[in-house]
């Protein structure tokens, strides 16, 4: 069996975890910042979750690394042409229309919001997960052309990309300082398109690496697990960079370094014996499908006024799983009948071959 058709099945569900981890993150970190400010725990445990609920946001740099990869894996590495506006027309009918559905019920039930406001904002992307939406389409528009270039100049274009970026974010670092004012690197970085393609450009980086058969290695799963395992320690650790050097000249290789962790921890558990059971995977797939539905619909959900008191760990943790993650996934199952299946039932082969 070629890699290829491993990533189609046994590695594709594997990848699926990883995105159901990262979508429980973000909804742990919102459910927090939406409730109110968290009070300090004197259980150290508790303390360390909380900070690790705290950097939540760092959930959505999974999902940039895992989309660049997989789309990198099913088209060879760039060696299967892509038909342009097919891809963009699958990769819009997997996002826009539930957007748009998710978008307009959140509109609705705000006060003084009329149509035109609601057509304006939704066409803007001011609305919910707006800057997550906008990325990914973003990034959907130029990937045909980046994995073109990847696979006629090689793996090295992607560095000459990755030091352009640290060139501009230290320019752009000492250009907010000398006129006097406050730059935060990494919330500038974040949400802006060239900053955070670093990620996506990581992730098509691993995708290459993994095409080419290099990760032999971890065809032996204990050494999988061992590297899954201390992967997994490095870039919990890594949240204590991001939290105390936020507004450091540090922060330029911030995400560079993020993504190579994430491409380590990706490959190494999709390689990896971790959660391998049938139960376990059957259960994530049939949840994953649901993902993009939870992530946009809890974000109005989140303001329902079903919540226990937030102030401490403990009501963090059972607000997420047992109120906001249970009533998403039947709004998102509900959206996924109506609206998601239909539009990809509507997908067609974008590849030339």
């Amino acid at each position: 069996m070629s890699q290829l058709s491993k990533i189609n099945s046994e590695h594709l569900d594997r990848l699926d975890h990883l995105r159901f981890f990262a979508c429980i993150w973000i909804l742990l970190l919102h459910m927090g910042n939406e409730k109110g400010h968290m009070v300090s725990d004197n259980n150290s445990i508790l303390s360390a979750i909380q900070i690790i609920i705290r950097e939540g946001h760092l959930g959505t740099s999974v999902f940039f690394v895992l989309g660049a990869f997989i789309l990198t894996v099913l088209s060879r590495g760039g060696e299967r042409p892509i038909v342009y506006h097919k891809f963009i027309i699958n990769r819009s009918l997997r996002i826009v229309p539930l957007y748009i559905l998710c978008s307009s019920i959140a509109f609705s039930i705000e006060p003084y919001v009329g149509i035109s406001s609601l057509i304006t904002n939704i066409l803007s992307f001011k609305t919910l997960g707006h800057w997550y939406v906008l990325l990914t389409l973003a990034y959907y528009l130029i990937t045909p052309f980046l994995l073109f270039i990847l696979y006629n100049k090689g793996k090295k274009i992607i560095g000459y990309f990755l030091l352009l970026s640290i060139i501009g974010k230290v320019a752009a670092y000492y250009a907010f300082h000398a006129y006097g004012k406050t730059y935060n690197l990494y919330w500038t970085t974040n949400i802006d398109l060239f900053w955070s393609l670093d990620l996506w450009l990581l992730g098509m980086l691993f995708g290459k690496l993994y095409v080419e058969n290099k990760f032999k290695l971890l065809d032996n799963q204990w050494i999988a697990n061992i590297l899954f395992i201390i992967t997994s320690i490095i870039y919990i650790l890594y949240i204590y960079i991001d939290i105390n050097f936020r507004n450091s000249i540090y922060m330029v290789t911030f995400f560079q370094i993020q993504g190579v962790i994430l491409g380590i921890l990706i490959i190494s558990y999709i390689h990896s014996s971790v959660l391998k059971n049938k139960h376990i995977n059957n259960f994530i797939s049939s949840f994953s499908k649901l993902i993009l539905g939870i992530y946009l619909i809890h974000l109005f959900l989140i303001k329902l006024p079903v919540f226990l008191p937030h102030d401490n760990t403990y009501n963090i943790l059972i607000n997420t799983f047992l109120i906001l993650l249970p009533i998403s996934s039947i709004f998102a199952y509900c959206a996924y009948k109506c609206i998601e299946e239909p539009c990809l039932a509507m997908k067609v082969k974008y590849y030339k071959d």
